[in-house]
């Protein structure tokens, strides 16, 4: 089966240092709509975004500024519109990093040093592609980009808390577990196959999901926490990788339970 790494996030009072600055929200998006303005009001440029939609999309962000950040769809919203979820930190120190990726680069390594190997990491590009890891060691994951980078940056993090989902070899749905008990949960979701994955629906300690590929055979994918969003993506490409998802979650990710299917989680 598939494992995915999971990471959620409710947005009660924080429990985990890492959380205890930041914003989330779902919001609805209009039909046909390709960009949203997330207005965080953190008050630094330094803020960093994880977010999740309820339809089968890409989401890349665009202009930064101290009180909100410019996202973008690679797919606009369908006809009655749909919802993103997302979830906003300050990320001044060292729990959030900025990278420049160089033209060209379709895979890079993230080096966290948290000496698990099961680390949730959340990733946002500023440029429109399907994001998924293809292997992870206990100081460092590698990324994979399905349309190379123009010249671009990505946002990411990493934390040390495990969470892991499997998913089905062919699965194109997945449910992830947890005990919040807060059908308002958000998702943040990084797979480890070629895939878009979104929300369907949501229930007071789960989260439905889809994915725009089928798992493939043979694999896994780690799951972290909340956040979820609605996308399929076209690329199927890893033989067996691995989904991961994570969320900037006030309780522990070991909360959710492995199941079988390959997504991201909650934020």
């Amino acid at each position: 089966p598939l494992i995915m790494s999971l990471f959620l996030y409710r947005q009660a009072k924080a429990i985990l240092p890492i959380v205890s600055v930041g914003a989330s929200g779902s919001n609805s998006v209009s039909a046909g709509a390709i960009q949203f303005l997330i207005e965080h009001k953190q008050n630094s440029v330094a803020t960093k975004i994880v977010a999740m939609t309820n339809w089968n999309t890409t989401i890349f962000y665009g202009q930064r500024k101290k009180n909100y950040l410019r996202v973008y769809f690679g797919t606009p919203t369908p006809s009655g519109g749909g919802i993103i979820d997302w979830v906003a930190k300050n990320g001044m120190g060292s729990d959030w990093h900025i990278d420049t990726i160089a033209a060209g680069i379709t895979s890079m390594v993230i080096t966290h040093n948290l000496d698990i190997i099961d680390a949730r990491i959340m990733i946002l590009t500023s440029w429109n592609t399907v994001v998924w890891y293809s292997s992870k060691t206990l100081n460092s994951a590698t990324i994979n980009f399905g349309t190379p980078s123009p010249g671009g940056y990505i946002d990411w993090r990493a934390e040390r808390r495990p969470g892991n989902q499997a998913i089905s070899a062919t699965a194109v749905t997945g449910t992830i577990t947890h005990d919040l008990n807060d059908s308002t949960a958000k998702a943040s979701i990084l797979p480890s196959w070629n895939t878009t994955a979104w929300y369907t629906s949501k229930g007071v300690n789960s989260i439905n999901l889809e994915f725009g590929t089928p798992a493939p055979t043979g694999d896994d994918a780690s799951r972290t926490r909340r956040q979820s969003p609605h996308h399929r993506s076209s690329d199927s490409s890893m033989g067996a990788q691995r989904a991961k998802a994570q969320s900037l979650g006030e309780r522990s990710l070991a909360r959710h339970h492995a199941g079988v299917a390959t997504a991201a989680g909650p934020q």
